[in-house]
């Protein structure tokens, strides 16, 4: 089914439990990634065991002459509330592990799979943690470290689940995809911003989070496709918007796997 079809579908119902982000209107200025763009060789993720990894490190390591990097909403801290969405705290991202899923199973051998879970930064508080959790502390204080553990266990416990398919990174400070407004209310105990901070969320993009979306990008990180994203499941009164569905993104890999010669 493409995103055509699936449009006409629009009346299905879908359960939801939250939203993936509430509306800020945020306008972002500055270069964002795009197709042709090549991911700064600086730009890092964090394994599930703790430590850093730059993504050019991933693209290059694997024999895979095309990854496709999945960012998403990831574990939901343990609450309750997200029980309904296989542990996820965001119902969009939820829905997106579907073609996730889908898409490994038919492409493993040919594709690297990446997929990259951003905490619920901004909804901490309503998870049973301190608000803002991942933005507003140090890494040593106690309010981080305990949000911290609990997002790398709920995020795991999807994968041992199946629910992701591959082990998952993690976006821990919401690096990926903050917005400018939201880099402008950062504290002192945030860190460092890195130059790239921001350069994967769409410059017209009116959700805090911006999840889920993929990227196709091959061993140097060039980036070979526009980004895949806006797929709205749960609009909470709005409009139900698919922007793609699981057969667009595999007739553009076959596409660019016919051009290697795979």
């Amino acid at each position: 089914m493409n995103r055509r079809q699936f449009t006409a579908m629009a009346g299905i119902g879908l359960l939801a439990s939250t939203r993936s982000g509430l509306s800020t209107g945020v306008s972002n200025q500055k270069s964002r990634y795009g197709r042709g763009s090549v991911i700064s060789d600086s730009v890092f993720v964090t394994e599930l065991n703790g430590q850093n990894i730059e993504v050019h490190k991933l693209l290059k390591q694997n024999a895979k002459p095309l990854s496709l990097i999945f960012i998403f909403g990831g574990g939901g801290l343990g609450h309750k509330r997200t029980m309904d969405t296989g542990g996820i705290w965001c119902p969009d991202s939820y829905e997106d592990l579907h073609i996730l899923r889908t898409l490994h199973d038919n492409f493993k051998d040919e594709v690297a799979f990446l997929p990259v879970a951003c905490p619920p930064v901004f909804h901490s508080k309503m998870l049973g943690f301190e608000d803002r959790a991942f933005l507003d502390y140090d890494k040593s204080t106690k309010a981080y470290t305990s949000a911290k553990q609990a997002f790398i266990d709920s995020t795991n416990d999807a994968f041992k689940s199946g629910l992701i398919p591959v082990e998952p990174y993690m976006d821990l400070r919401f690096r990926l995809l903050m917005g400018e407004k939201q880099q402008a209310a950062l504290s002192s105990a945030y860190g460092s911003v890195p130059e790239w901070q921001g350069s994967f969320r769409d410059k017209f993009e009116k959700q805090s989070y911006g999840v889920p979306n993929f990227w196709m990008v091959n061993k140097a990180g060039e980036i070979v496709r526009e980004p895949y994203r806006g797929n709205i499941y749960h609009p909470h009164g709005g409009e139900l918007q698919i922007n793609y569905t699981v057969q667009d993104l595999a007739d553009d890999l076959k596409q660019e796997l016919a051009v290697k010669g795979i």
